[in-house]
């Protein structure tokens, strides 16, 4: 899995190029996707293959709420003349699609491993 590190320093810089301070935020879409997760595990007795499916799945939806995140950010940051901003933006939403196609691809093969054990 990638490291959050260069997105956080990407962040943190656009923070600093707009002399603002950057302050953590509760995201209830977040809560919900975790909450879910947490639910499925609570109320399923799943194999270890289909928990590992379900949680690439709920890794996916937050990739796609962050993508979606990033987008609005850039969106913003091109209207308000921020290049530099949209620029490091830009390469976070890169990262964040390219997690999104990693964990597309495991739960691919993940999806064929539990397929084929539940066929033999």
């Amino acid at each position: 899995m990638r490291s959050a590190v260069p997105l956080r320093t990407d962040l943190e810089q656009v923070f600093a190029q707009l002399n603002e301070k950057p302050k953590a935020e509760k995201c209830p879409a977040i809560d919900g996707i975790k909450k879910e997760h947490d639910d499925f595990l609570a109320e399923h007795d799943a194999s270890a293959g289909i928990t590992d499916l379900f949680l690439t799945g709920s890794g996916a939806r937050a990739e796609h709420y962050e993508i979606a995140a990033y987008s609005g950010l850039i969106t913003m940051a091109d209207a308000l003349g921020e290049d530099e901003a949209a620029k490091l933006l830009g390469k976070n939403l890169k990262e964040e699609q390219a997690a999104l196609k990693d964990l597309e691809q495991a739960g691919s093969r993940l999806a064929k491993t539990v397929g084929d054990g539940a066929r033999s």
